[in-house]
């Protein structure tokens, strides 16, 4: 492959062979003498010039760290915001920011990066549990440790691609195996109790919907009445309600296999039909479905604690959270007889194969027919 030139000033780019780009430049000497170079990557010449000259622009303008007495608080700092944040959705940056500054920064926050070791992250993770278990918020250490762990190796990892480190520390750090939750849901019978006793609400279309569909809190709250097809009996689901901080934001669904085609049974579409003639009495004229009486958005912890929790104890079922009807509609369709790839695209899982380790002791138990089966075939 030819060479790529350079313009004047814009540092070393080539084109790599796996089709990235990647650019390095000079920022001048440390204070040992040695030359201080940086490396950045990206799909194409114009993002690597781009990403060069704001490192060139920041090194000018004295906000470029020296690589030699970063800190590791500091680099996470500079990486949520320039790396993580701008592949992320609002609701997965906020729980990267909230790791990084709740779990690891107090601990190894002011460590040098240079000076980062297998050992210091190691004890990082018995910190975090210790911590977890002192809070005492219900919360498991386990899964607080591996994703901690799993964050921090991605950061690491990217700072060996900078060159600022030669190796990842956090890589073969042994992650915790936090215990597998039982999914909770309700029967068949159960779910018929549950709606029963929603009737009388003002929201009642909603739960309608989530035990009908097996859609996500999130997509229901962000679902528009033009969304639904009542001609066609269908509807689409085309965002998610984000609450970040207290502050909504519709996003994208959560995979391209999100993004679906629901066809409703008779039950949700007389529910939603009711639900839209009595919000057109109400002022709000809101395009969404479900929003409170004001026509804002529904908190969704309010939403638990204020209606669901309610219509659970008249009848009379154990508490359960709201993702526990998602988990309903999907394990009565399974224990009916329904294919696991038909139930995982109306779920709107990215794989089947994510459907299967949810819900794979749920499937009814056919090995009795296979023996039969096999016995015609072959005897």
């Amino acid at each position: 492959m030819a060479r790529k030139r350079r313009g004047r000033g814009e540092g070393l780019i080539r084109e790599r062979p796996d089709g990235a780009w990647e650019g390095r430049v000079s920022l001048g000497f440390d204070g040992d003498g040695k030359r201080v170079t940086r490396s950045v990557y990206g799909k194409t010449k114009g993002e690597v010039q781009e990403k060069l000259r704001k490192l060139q622009n920041d090194a000018a303008g004295g906000q470029l760290a020296d690589p030699t007495t970063l800190t590791v608080g500091q680099y996470l700092d500079g990486w949520l915001k320039d790396t993580a944040k701008p592949k992320c959705s609002p609701t997965t940056f906020a729980r990267y920011d909230s790791l990084v500054h709740v779990h690891i920064k107090p601990h190894i926050g002011g460590v040098k990066l240079a000076k980062l070791q297998p050992v210091q992250i190691n004890h990082l993770m018995g910190e975090i549990a210790r911590d977890v278990e002192n809070r005492n918020n219900g919360r498991s250490p386990a899964w607080s440790q591996k994703l901690s762990l799993v964050l921090l190796s991605n950061a690491l990892r990217h700072a060996v691609r900078l060159r600022l480190i030669p190796f990842n520390p956090a890589a073969d750090i042994p992650k915790a195996k936090p215990a597998e939750k039982e999914i909770e849901f309700l029967t068949a019978e159960q779910g018929r109790r549950f709606l029963e006793a929603a009737k009388k609400r003002r929201l009642y279309a909603l739960f309608a919907v989530a035990l009908g569909t097996g859609m996500r809190q999130g997509e229901i709250l962000a679902l528009r009445w033009d969304a639904i097809d009542f001609e066609r009996q269908q509807l689409t689901v085309r965002h998610s309600l984000a609450d970040v901080k207290s502050k909504f934001i519709l996003k994208e669904p959560k995979s391209k296999r999100s993004r679906r085609t629901i066809k409703l049974p008779a039950f949700v579409l007389e529910a939603l039909a009711a639900h839209r003639k009595a919000m057109a009495k109400e002022s709000h004229r809101s395009p969404f479905c479900f929003v409170t009486k004001t026509g804002n958005h529904i908190n969704k912890s309010n939403l638990t604690r204020q209606v669901l929790r309610p219509i659970l104890k008249v009848a009379k079922l154990a508490r359960v959270k709201f993702h526990a009807l998602r988990h309903s509609h999907a394990s009565a369709l399974l224990q009916d007889g329904a294919s696991i790839k038909a139930v995982s695209q109306r779920l709107g899982h990215s794989t089947v194969e994510l459907t299967l380790r949810v819900y794979f002791h749920l499937l009814p138990d056919a090995d009795d027919s296979l023996a039969g089966m096999t016995d015609k075939l072959f005897s």
